[in-house]
């Protein structure tokens, strides 16, 4: 057993400071022998046990009461394991990582493999034993502290976890084991890490990573937390499709002209897939997306790329390119604003003097033929 605070422990020395009391206080009387009330001391012998007896309970309880609370000031703790040799189990502080990547968004069947993980996590929760405290770290790319200290209140964290959003990153098993080491770091007594998502491959690091080599390291101490792995995903489908890059082929977009525009398809799953359709969208002037252009990719291996045409109406506009549902919702479609312009404003200086000037007028003219004409000009 150690303490969190050991020099306070020295304060159960105090415990003596009752029995010195007792004992500067204790009766000093001369033993005189008076035959005539020997009847009356048998009595007085009789109380005088009592008296004793009580004196000696209320000296070590207040002997308790001081070294307990000494004890208390210096929290005393268990190391992990302690209690085994008692044939207990104490409380534990855990941190569940929940991978809420896009993966995650994934439907087998009805429900997403993110709302398979938030009922193992809360299955995990509710197992912890008495006296247990958890926090929970979400994790994609990027890993959040929903509960950044471990709670008792476990009820509240089994809410965090059914509370927890769906993310739309990519997912990096080290960033949330980090987070979670961090959060345990000084938290005593036994710790556990439960890693619950879909363990896709692409969120676990090359074994020469520095930074997971760092994390092997950290978790292959003595003392380091308990690890365990919590597989909430399925096998995945024979075929997924992804729209992995769309935008326009070209800065300037105009309204007076059809804009093209790339995108670029991955297969993800483990055979070919024929027919896929594709589907650029794009608003009018009213905001209501419409219909603009369609392909179809007649076999789709690994990569593709399919370009689309579609005129737009001046202004800024949502386009988006659309394949039909799968599995994964999340990637299915893409969407970029650009910004259509009707008129390209050029400012012409001509430096040359007189009426007519020096060449300024000819470039206006090849620049705006129509206006040109319209206003005469760029004669000769």
């Amino acid at each position: 057993m150690t303490f969190l605070a050991p020099l306070l422990a020295a304060l159960a020395a105090l415990g003596a400071v009752p029995v010195i009391i007792w004992l500067l206080n204790r009766n000093r009387y001369q033993v005189v022998r008076w035959p005539a009330l020997e009847f009356l001391l048998r009595i007085m012998q009789q109380r005088k046990r009592r008296i004793q007896l009580r004196e000696i309970i209320l000296l070590v309880l207040r002997t308790l009461a001081v070294v307990l609370m000494a004890l208390a000031l210096a929290r005393p703790t268990v190391a992990s394991g302690g209690l085994a040799l008692l044939g207990l189990r104490g409380g534990v502080s855990a941190v569940i990582v929940l991978d809420h990547s896009l993966s995650m968004a994934a439907r087998d069947g009805t429900a997403s493999r993110l709302d398979a993980a938030k009922l193992r996590a809360q299955e995990l929760v509710s197992r912890l034993p008495r006296g247990s405290s958890a926090a929970l770290v979400l994790h994609s790319d990027i890993a959040v502290a929903e509960l950044a200290e471990p709670s008792q209140d476990l009820a509240y964290v089994a809410q965090a976890i059914a509370a927890a959003p769906q993310g739309d990153g990519g997912s990096s098993v080290v960033a949330g084991l980090t987070q979670a080491l961090e959060i345990l770091r000084d938290t005593p007594g036994r710790r556990e890490i439960y890693l619950v998502g879909d363990m896709q491959a692409a969120g676990w690091p090359a074994l020469d990573d520095r930074a997971w080599k760092n994390l092997v390291e950290e978790l292959a101490k003595p003392a380091a937390p308990a690890l365990f792995l919590v597989d909430s995903g399925s096998t995945a489908p024979a075929t997924q499709v992804q729209v992995e890059s769309f935008a326009a082929d070209d800065d300037l977009v105009t309204s007076d002209a059809p804009t093209a525009f790339t995108v670029r398809l991955r297969n993800r799953g483990g055979a070919p897939v024929q027919d896929v359709a594709v589907e650029l969208w794009a608003d009018d002037a009213t905001g209501e997306l419409r219909k603009a252009a369609g392909a179809l990719v007649a076999r789709l291996e690994t990569v593709a790329e399919q370009r689309l045409e579609a005129r737009l109406a001046p202004g800024l506009r949502r386009v988006q390119v659309r394949l039909a549902p799968d599995h994964l919702p999340g990637d299915d479609a893409r969407q970029v604003v650009v910004e259509a312009v009707d008129k390209v404003r050029v400012l012409v200086v001509d430096g040359a003097e007189g009426v007519r000037g020096g060449g300024a007028e000819y470039l206006s003219a090849a620049l705006a033929p129509l206006a040109a004409l319209a206003s005469g000009g760029a004669e000769g």
